[in-house]
């Protein structure tokens, strides 16, 4: 959407500094920037408009200039907070969502941060007592990376690789040659440097006088439960979808959907083609290889819908897209689906600004087969190390989808306890292996230790939800970054 970067503290950012770290990650808005510099403090933001183009830009500030701002992302019910303002005697200047966050800010002090609805990465200088608030959306959608310095000065921006020119002194992390190779990413809050680390989703840090505090201001729950008819649950569910989609197709550039033909984008489109006046614009790839091509599914599904539906069948050199992707992400990712929607996002981009898509579908509503699997089989822990013998396990999966049946073998053996299980089904190698692949220097146990230790905070809850809660922590976070960040590239 957008790209921020500042600092704050006596080494804040230059006007050099700060031009060329906005020059870094100027894919991710490529409609304007902006610069505001002060006694230590340093705010630039290069921007992606969507809505309220015309009075959007930033860094924006109050009447009294006391207040000063960067964000990135979108908050959908900014008219309805507009509203609230007003009735309340605050009238905006102008019609900006930048301008409604001033103000509720203004109004609740950081309580503000419970009414947003939306995706968004905010910092928020405060003259007044000279802090700097750094604040991630709920699930964190948008990404914030900091850098503190031994003097106490605070680095921040949306990549990593704005960050890498603020800290020339950065040491590599050992640890996240093992992570990546048994995740396929690198678990939150770090990175693949020691001294650049992540606000955490839903966490607000506040800076002061060169101190750091970091507070969560909200948390799923896992624990209360509703007691509801099937058909009522049907009927909620339908709701709450509907209203997300209606939210979020309001644009004033080009909108359309990422449609793959599976559950979660043809429930999206389908509702976008319910609320919009307009046919959708639907995009999907294939690939010459039948084994790899679905692409007739999304046809059908645009066909039945009754979209404007764009399909590209695709055979793509594999070393010129690796290395386009390699430079395009500024974190190690190991996750094959990369490649497609890369491949995607760059068709859609020819029209197309804003494309809205089902990723997140599986974590929210329990879709992946990996949440059966693992109650399955840690259940079945105690006859696990004699089944391996009597099982083909590449039979048992239609489609000669192979990689599943590896996986499946990976997990004949016993395992003490289900978190165990559950990182060992997420892991693309296995603990035995990476030892044998890694020197001492690289391999770790503190990544799996970690992933475990949280999952144990969750056993309170059912298998399912410590299950979900895990991937909510760890995976669904670091994807979504990762590829809404590749998505952006194209754009230039």
């Amino acid at each position: 959407m957008c790209g921020i970067t500042g600092g704050i503290g006596v080494s804040a950012p230059s006007k050099t500094l700060l031009d060329a770290q906005l020059k870094s990650i100027e894919h991710r808005g490529p409609d304007d920037t902006g610069t505001y510099l002060n006694q230590e403090i340093s705010l630039g933001m290069c921007r992606l408009a969507i809505v309220e183009v015309a009075a959007g830009k930033q860094p924006a500030t109050d009447a009294s200039e006391k207040i000063h701002i960067v964000w990135n992302g979108e908050i959908y019910n900014y008219r309805e907070l507009r509203s609230e303002l007003e009735q309340r005697g605050v009238l905006c200047r102008d019609s900006s969502e930048s301008e409604v966050v001033i103000n509720l800010y203004l109004e609740f002090g950081l309580d503000f941060i419970n009414k947003l609805n939306g995706m968004f990465a905010i910092a928020i200088h405060d003259l007044r007592d000279k802090s700097l608030h750094l604040i991630r959306d709920r699930m964190g959608k948008k990404p914030l990376w900091i850098s503190q310095l031994n003097d106490g000065t605070l680095f921040f921006a949306s990549e990593v690789r704005a960050l890498m020119l603020a800290r020339p002194d950065r040491t590599l992390r050992t640890d996240m040659v093992a992570e990546v190779m048994q995740y396929g990413y690198i678990n939150s809050p770090h990175s693949t440097f020691n001294e650049i680390t992540q606000v955490p989703p839903a966490s607000v840090l506040t800076w002061r006088e060169g101190k750091t505090i970091i507070k969560k201001y909200w948390e799923p729950d896992f624990d209360t439960k509703v007691q509801v008819s099937y058909e009522e649950a049907l009927e909620v569910t339908k709701k709450l979808i509907e209203e997300a989609v209606d939210r979020r197709l309001i644009s004033e550039r080009p909108l359309g959907s990422f449609l793959s033909g599976g559950y979660d984008s043809t429930i999206v489109t389908a509702y976008m083609a319910k609320l919009m006046s307009e046919k959708v614009q639907t995009y999907s790839i294939g690939f010459q290889s039948a084994g790899f091509n679905e692409a007739h599914h999304a046809k059908k599904i645009a066909n039945y819908i009754g979209t404007n539906h764009h399909e590209e069948i695709l055979s793509p050199n594999p070393v010129l897209i690796t290395e386009k992707i390699a430079y395009a992400l500024d974190q190690p990712f190991a996750d094959s689906s990369i490649v497609p929607t890369y491949l995607l996002a760059k068709f859609a981009r020819e029209n197309l600004v804003v494309a809205l898509s089902g990723d997140g579908g599986d974590e929210i509503f329990g879709g992946y087969d990996r949440y059966l699997a693992a109650p399955i089989l840690q259940s079945l822990n105690p006859f696990l190390g004699f089944a391996k013998f009597g099982f083909n396990f590449t039979k048992m999966f239609s489609l000669g989808n192979e990689k599943k049946a590896v996986r499946a073998g990976t997990q004949l053996k016993s395992v003490p306890s289900l978190a165990e299980r559950y990182s060992s089904i997420q892991s693309l190698t296995q603990r035995g292996a990476l030892k044998l692949l890694l020197c001492d220097d690289f391999f770790t146990d503190s990544i799996s230790s970690e992933f475990i230790r949280h999952f144990n905070e969750g056993r309170d809850v059912s298998k399912l939800d410590q299950l979900v809660r895990s991937d909510l922590k760890y995976y669904l976070p670091e994807i979504s970054y990762l590829k809404w960040t590749l998505q952006l590239w194209p754009i230039v």
